[in-house]
C-alpha cells in the first residue's frame, strides 16, 4: 500500500517537516538546525539559478546549460 503522504502535493514547510521526521525516524539525534541550512541554502542557490537564468542567459539567448557547455568547451579548448 501507498503511504498517502506521498501522493499529495505540499508546500515547502510542510515537505521539511516530513523530512526533519523521516530523518529523525532513521538517524536519530540527526541535526535539525542542519537540515533547516542545507534547505536554505538549496532554496538560495535555487533562487539564484532561476534569476541568472531570466535575467542573464535568457537575454543572451541561451539556457544555463548552455553556458556551462561554453565554459567547458571554452577550458578545454584553452588547455595544452
Amino acid at each position: 500500500m501507498t503511504d498517502p503522504r506521498r501522493e499529495r502535493d505540499v508546500d515547502e514547510t510542510t515537505y521539511e517537516a516530513l523530512a526533519q521526521e523521516a530523518s529523525l525516524e532513521m538517524v536519530p539525534g540527526v541535526s535539525l538546525a542542519a537540515m533547516e541550512l542545507s534547505f536554505n541554502l538549496i532554496r538560495a542557490a535555487n533562487r539564484l539559478q532561476r534569476d541568472l537564468e531570466i535575467n542573464v542567459y535568457r537575454p543572451a539567448g541561451m539556457t544555463l546549460a548552455a553556458f556551462r557547455l561554453l565554459v567547458t568547451i571554452g577550458k578545454e579548448g584553452s588547455a595544452d
